[in-house]
């Protein structure tokens, strides 16, 4: 971001719920986070993460995995996130939000934002905005 803390975007449409091992992707979520952790300032250990949503369909909703990531940053991660930025969300994707939302710890929900892929430089350079995923 901004202020010097590591990111890792996630494109949803690139996820299938129904083709994938939820096992591997622990470990995957697991590997991300620590790789943010380790790439963050010492004094801080703060990491941001962006979901971008632009091209969401429900074939890519996968509620088990975002409860496992949810449970992931709160019992391992506690005060690591420093904010989760909500790229371009479809209007499709304010029912599942109805659903996740009541999963997650107040402090955290307090550091999720929703914004438009035009917002971005406001939060990150743009050298470091990845482009649109096809």
């Amino acid at each position: 971001d901004k202020n010097g803390r590591p990111s890792s975007f996630c494109f949803a449409h690139r996820h299938n719920a129904n083709d994938r091992d939820i096992h591997r992707l622990r470990l995957l979520t697991i590997w991300t986070l620590e790789a943010l952790r380790k790439a963050a300032k010492p004094e801080e250990e703060r990491f941001v993460i962006g979901f971008d949503l632009g091209k969401f369909s429900l074939s890519c909703m996968d509620y088990e995995a975002v409860k496992q990531l949810i449970h992931i940053l709160q019992s391992h991660y506690p005060d690591t996130l420093e904010s989760m930025y909500v790229v371009d969300a479809p209007m499709l994707f304010s029912a599942c939000w109805a659903v996740i939302k009541h999963w997650i710890d107040p402090v955290t929900s307090q550091k999720i934002q929703f914004i438009r892929r035009a917002d971005l430089p406001k939060f990150f350079d743009e050298g470091s905005i990845p482009s649109e995923a096809d």
